[in-house]
């Protein structure tokens, strides 16, 4: 079970990458903004891979695949990427009143799909990273 884990650890991470690649080869955008998004996953894609990269080492070496510590830093990053994802969401609506009342600027939706699914996914990846390095998971 956690050889398939693993396996679609795997293919998910470079599933994210080809369709990055695609897009950005495909689409003829050029603007800052529009190739940000992309990039983000592609670097989202990229650090999660680390996980499953620690994953396969601890299989192979014949521990467990995740430790108690392991498990507490990603409820613990889990918890926070929520908060931060809850509040992306209402930052995007107060940015969006103020960008169409003062500026006549209006967004688009993907504008907020990305600050609704990258934002908590950055804070995540990064937040368990951290506290599994460090330990702090109380």
């Amino acid at each position: 079970m956690e050889k398939l884990k693993i396996l679609v650890g795997i293919i998910v991470a470079a599933a994210v990458i080809v369709t990055a690649a695609m897009w950005f080869l495909l689409s003829g955008k050029e603007t800052l903004w529009d190739l940000m998004i992309p990039t983000v996953a592609v670097i989202l894609a990229i650090v999660s891979m680390k996980f499953v990269w620690n994953r396969a080492k601890s299989i192979k070496a014949g521990l467990p695949y995740e430790d108690e510590l392991s498990k507490r830093a990603v409820h613990r990053a889990g918890y926070y990427a929520f908060l931060v994802g809850i509040w992306a969401a209402v930052g995007m609506m107060w940015l969006s009143v103020f960008l169409e009342e003062e500026l006549g600027i209006v967004m688009q939706a993907h504008h907020y799909t990305a600050a609704a699914v990258l934002l908590p996914g950055m804070t995540f990846i990064l937040l368990a990273l951290y506290f599994r390095d460090k330990g702090k998971v109380e």
